[in-house]
């Protein structure tokens, strides 16, 4: 853990097994900031559309003058 703690991921033991299990694909960078982006905007948009049906009886974000 000593070397982990200290950046020495050559020599110490890294645990990989949670994260590993998530890789469907060896995708080139370039593609995987690609999906990454239209992902973010993609959740950006469903958040909005969530924001514009919200009853007017549900507190709302405060303003700067509040």
């Amino acid at each position: 853990m000593k070397l982990f703690y200290e950046g020495r991921t050559d020599l110490a033991l890294v645990g990989c097994g949670e994260s590993a299990v998530l890789i469907d694909e060896v995708k080139p960078a370039a593609d995987i900031v690609r999906d990454t982006v239209r992902e973010f905007w993609g959740e950006i948009d469903r958040l909005s559309n969530l924001r514009k049906h919200t009853p007017a009886d549900l507190p709302q974000r405060p303003t700067a003058e509040t």
